[in-house]
């Protein structure tokens, strides 16, 4: 593989993915698409993992979007701009089929696509100096299909019309208002609460989180369920797991469960 461009750790259940370009902001090469994708599959089949967070290097940006200046380094064909934006596509629908919860942890600019990764993931939870934006109507560009989708899912039609007629900055209060922030919290709090969230999770069954996100996922692409039809058995099959008999267990002897994955 070409030089990674990412810093991944992993800490009890918990995988930190970090883009890991601060002197560029944490700015995207066309190359860290297909490198993210990879890494979010890497953790997707490994058993230790039950929670993935993704943030920028750093305390000052999450990430400010495509590399500008890779644009101008070569004409591209129209089979190459597709070819481009058709791996930006599937990195963000891995981290949507990713049945783990994928949580962005965003301090500072989060901008174009940057923004859009931050929109795929399951939750974003933001520090007071975030900010939310996409550029694409100043560049006469038109956003990815995927990403559009997930923005007008968490923000709505007119807000994110407003977001993307204007290709303006939207600071985090407003970003929550919007629907696009899940929470926000002073700086200086952010990974401690992002990391608070990610344990909660962490100690849930695994079945139960991966059943939810795709439940919410098909809702979003099919809202009457029509195509996914196998959704109805995932309830039944729940009662038939190793955790749901530990869950219970748990509850009857009135401590903490342990979950496993099974």
């Amino acid at each position: 593989m070409s030089e990674s461009y990412f810093l991944v750790e992993r800490d009890d259940r918990i995988a930190t993915v970090n883009v890991n370009r601060p002197d560029k902001r944490n700015a995207f090469k066309q190359v860290m698409w297909d490198q993210l994708a990879a890494i979010v599959r890497e953790l997707r089949d490994d058993p230790a993992v039950f929670v993935i967070v993704i943030r920028g290097a750093g305390q000052k940006v999450f990430s400010a979007g495509a590399d500008i200046s890779e644009f101008g380094q070569r004409e591209r064909s129209e089979g190459e701009i597709a070819a481009d934006l058709a791996a930006v596509e599937s990195c963000l629908l891995t981290i949507k089929d990713c049945p783990k919860a994928v949580i962005a942890m965003v301090y500072g600019y989060a901008m174009g696509g940057g923004c859009a990764l931050a929109v795929t993931c399951d939750m974003r939870i933001v520090g007071e100096s975030a900010q939310f934006g996409i550029p694409a109507a100043k560049l006469g560009i038109v956003y990815s299909v995927g990403a559009t989708k997930s923005l007008v899912a968490m923000a709505g039609p007119a807000n994110a019309s407003r977001v993307l007629f204007t290709g303006g900055a939207f600071d985090a209060r407003t970003s929550y208002e919007m629907g696009i922030a899940t929470a926000v919290y002073p700086d200086e709090r952010l990974e401690e609460e992002t990391y608070r969230l990610a344990s909660e999770i962490a100690g849930n069954a695994p079945f139960s989180i991966a059943g939810a996100k795709k439940m919410i996922q098909t809702y979003l692409r099919d809202p009457e369920f029509a195509r996914a039809r196998d959704l109805y058995d995932l309830p039944v099959r729940s009662f038939l797991t190793a955790d749901h008999r530990e869950g219970a267990r748990a509850f009857m002897e009135k401590r903490k469960p342990v979950f496993r994955g099974g």
